[in-house]
């Protein structure tokens, strides 16, 4: 116990962090969730947020997004019934297919307006969105994608939507079901420039920039402002973890 503190302070006083890919990664824009054992691309150029609840994907101008999790039923059916319930859903179409093999169902739905205690939809400021949903059963479970974005945007991104989710698949890649715990350094900038340009300054070698950029939630020509914390690989590597 007494080591396992000193190596956490070791590593807080060098501000190095260690990042588990069992929870989930991106490498090359593909999401590898090694312990549940499946993949699915991320849009380019979107940015992801993977937290235990749910992954989120988004484009830079926030007119979409992607969110993807784990359903709390045990059928396709059942699932399918909540999310239209929950989510106030009006199904346009609704399609059983099959994903990679893998039983599905496809839904395409408009949001309803929210009810008052009389039951009247409530007028909104908010522009009318539209939902692709796949709930694909995998492993015994439920997994749910939702695409969304306003009725107006919709097609723009429809395309999107459907390669993330028509592309859900297992995982087999041994490389990434048993890739190991990163190590990584958080550094302060010394002034405005960016992203690439900290990194180059950091001597990160070109070949990790763009995974580098994935792992900041920026994208390689983002201006960094002075004072704000950012992620590269550690110079030293011949540190040993006693636990």
């Amino acid at each position: 116990m007494r080591q396992n503190l000193i190596n956490w302070v070791s590593l807080t006083a060098l501000r190095l962090v260690i990042i588990d890919p069992k929870q989930g990664f991106v490498e090359n824009s593909i999401f590898y969730h090694p312990e549940l054992k499946f993949q699915f691309p991320v849009p380019e150029k979107w940015k992801l947020l993977n937290s235990p609840a749910q992954v989120q994907m988004a484009p830079e101008n926030g007119k979409a997004m992607i969110i993807f999790e784990l359903s709390q039923e045990t059928s396709l059916n059942a699932a399918k019934d909540k999310v239209i319930t929950e989510n106030n859903l009006t199904v346009l179409e609704a399609t059983n297919l099959s994903v990679n093999g893998l039983p599905a169902i496809a839904l395409l739905s408009e949001v309803l307006p929210a009810t008052d205690a009389n039951g009247q939809q409530q007028q909104s400021q908010s522009p009318p969105l539209r939902v692709l949903t796949y709930l694909i059963e995998y492993n015994k479970m439920i997994y749910k994608f939702h695409g969304l974005s306003t009725k107006t945007d919709f097609n723009t991104y429809f395309s999107n939507f459907q390669n993330t989710m028509k592309n859900f698949k297992v995982l087999t890649d041994q490389a990434k079901i048993n890739k190991k715990p990163a190590l990584i350094k958080i550094v302060e900038t010394k002034k405005t420039a960016s992203l690439q340009q900290l990194l180059q300054e950091n001597n990160m070698p070109s070949a990790k920039h763009k995974e580098l950029a994935i792992l900041n939630g920026l994208e390689l020509n983002a201006m960094v402002e002075s004072g704000t914390m950012f992620k590269i690989l550690p110079e030293i590597f011949n540190i040993f973890l006693i636990f």
